[in-house]
């Protein structure tokens, strides 16, 4: 019975320990992950609308909305800081459109753990450029045609569910600011 006791206790002592120790791991690196996340959303901003010298977010609780403006100090886009479901996990991306909200000017990946090799391949330049100067009236669309029409993306090849969940980020998203533009008078 003793040594069970004397398990029990040495385990006890050795969770709490444990568990402080987390505690403390987890209080210093918080603002160092904030941190680096604010550092990564202003980048993303800064890559989907390249001319733009400043942002300032937008005060919403269905949106993380940056405005984006111009040397001159005008409006001339939104940046989104938005996340929905990928194949494997979610995917959090930064899309910019434009003012009227008509076109979008590109879009960044910040998160994803989709499969290298496959969906990982929307981080890559050669996808996230299909959505450069891409209509978003109708909403935008996946193909797997070679030449996709103005609203359209063509989905990487074995990596089209990935595709189609970017597509579909960008769109749910899109409807949220078109009502919020509509009620609100961005």
């Amino acid at each position: 019975m003793n040594i069970v006791l004397r398990m029990l206790s040495t385990l006890t002592i050795i969770g709490i320990l444990s568990g402080g120790f987390l505690s403390r791991v987890s209080n210093w690196a918080a603002p160092q992950i904030e941190k680096h996340m604010q550092e990564a959303i202003r980048r993303a901003i800064s890559t989907v609308h390249p001319a733009g010298t400043r942002s300032e977010k937008v005060a919403t609780d269905s949106l993380e909305l940056y405005k984006v403006f111009d040397p001159d100090d005008r409006l001339m886009g939104y940046a989104m800081n938005v996340t929905g479901n990928g194949f494997s996990d979610k995917i959090t991306l930064m899309v910019g459109v434009s003012e009227d909200l008509e076109s979008i000017s590109g879009i960044e990946i910040i998160k994803q753990t989709d499969t290298p090799g496959l969906g990982a391949k929307i981080v890559e330049p050669e996808f996230k450029d299909k959505f450069k100067n891409l209509r978003t009236t109708p909403q935008v669309g996946v193909t797997k045609k070679e030449n996709p029409a103005p609203n359209e993306i063509q989905a990487i090849t074995a990596a089209t569910i990935t595709s189609k969940a970017v597509v579909n980020i960008v769109n749910t998203h899109m409807d949220i600011l078109k009502k919020m533009k509509a009620e609100m008078g961005l």
